[in-house]
């Protein structure tokens, strides 16, 4: 259904281009019978070549395919050949509906409304031209009143994050916002249901476990970062290029680590053909720069502490014995307690969403630091400037 890393790198290096971007095959389901029905439900007279050049295979299995294709449809429709152009023929509306369904496994994919609204935001965040919503409630084998409801929630739901859909449904609509907030939305909303059956490339892959063998981060940091390199790469590879950032992003390529992660993004790019930007790179960067401070500090002292984090640590001691004339010591935790800081205030900057799992559990069994907690927190927005 969605686009893989293997298809954008085929591809990118052998230049298929369109309207001066990459570009990768778009596919509807992840088999090709369901493939080729959308090729014929949008267009008739439509050759076993060009089939086969679309879906990156040999005309004899496109013609293998049609033979199974109209036994699975049972009556219902018929894949026609006239003079080697191929057409749709549907004799019964609704047997072949039911075929089609099952043929596409339609309620895997569509048979509920976040489902829907996943598959459409996929669909409008690699759109290279406006979309229509006819096209797209054919596509998706539903009513374009159930779709026009489904675009009202997803308008609402990317809204907090800077994104809208914008045009009409008849002259076609586009994803407006800035490629870093498209990108969060995922991670934060659909990220699986997009890329879970796209994993690195192998090579890739390895070397990626190769650069995280030699660090001790926690497992979490290393599927973290697998996910950004993965949404990331596909991207950049298909054009969707992140651009300028803000300076405190910059300011990340001063961090020990982000060395041996550019060298890693090298070394990728190398296999791929292609340089990535450091913009890229910075992205692919967060994860690191924001994961949970981990029990071993070792595997983080190469990163460096920021230098505005002593003075904020001893901001919020001085506030905390201000409010509840309570002294703390932080000799004994002070290191451990500086990287928390860091890592979190790097979060809330590059908007990284960790939720704490056990957050009503410290609220009720640790009454006394959670409040403490409040009172640093209130610190940090004032001198930092972050909710």
């Amino acid at each position: 259904m969605y686009n893989s890393i293997r298809l954008s790198v085929w591809n990118v290096c052998n230049g298929d281009t369109y309207g001066g971007n990459k570009q990768v095959n778009k596919r509807f389901t992840d088999n090709r019978a369901a493939d080729i029905l959308q090729i014929l439900g949008h267009k008739s007279g439509v050759t076993v070549a060009s089939m086969a050049q679309k879906l990156s295979v040999s005309e004899r299995t496109i013609r293998n395919d049609i033979r199974q294709l109209n036994e699975d449809l049972g009556g219902s429709a018929a894949v026609e050949g006239n003079q080697g152009r191929y057409s749709l023929r549907i004799f019964d509306a609704e047997q072949y509906k039911r075929a089609f369904e099952k043929i596409c496994n339609i309620d895997g994919i569509f048979g509920t409304p976040r489902g829907r609204q996943t598959y459409v935001f996929g669909e409008l965040m690699r759109a290279d031209a406006p979309l229509l919503t006819d096209e797209l409630a054919y596509e998706m084998n539903v009513g374009r009143t159930t779709l026009i409801s489904d675009l009202k929630k997803l308008r609402e739901e990317i809204e907090p994050f800077g994104l809208s859909v914008v045009g009409k449904t008849s002259k076609g609509m586009i994803l407006h916002g800035k490629e870093l907030d498209i990108r969060t939305y995922v991670l934060e909303n659909c990220f699986d249901a997009l890329y879970s059956d796209y994993p690195l490339d192998n090579d890739i892959q390895e070397l990626v476990r190769e650069a995280l063998k030699q660090k001790t981060f926690e497992k979490q940091v290393g599927e973290r970062f697998e996910r950004y390199l993965l949404l990331m790469m596909d991207r950049f590879l298909t054009g969707h290029f992140i651009g300028k950032l803000t300076d405190a992003y910059y300011n990340l390529t001063a961090n020990g680590e982000f060395f041996q992660l550019n060298k890693l993004l090298d070394r990728i790019g190398g296999i791929l053909h292609v340089d990535f930007p450091v913009e890229e790179k910075i992205f692919a960067f967060l994860p690191i720069a924001g994961m949970r401070t981990p029990a071993d500090l070792g595997s983080v002292q190469e990163m460096g502490l920021d230098e505005t984090i002593g003075p904020l640590s001893e901001k919020i001691m001085e506030q905390i014995k201000a409010d509840l004339d309570i002294s703390i010591d932080p000799k004994d935790f002070a290191e451990e307690f500086s990287y928390h800081l860091m890592f979190m205030i790097n979060r809330l900057r590059f908007k990284i969403h960790q939720p704490n799992a056990i957050l009503e559990e410290l609220k009720t069994k640790f009454p006394l630091a959670y409040e403490m907690s409040g009172i640093a927190a209130k610190v940090i927005e004032r001198e930092e400037s972050l909710k």
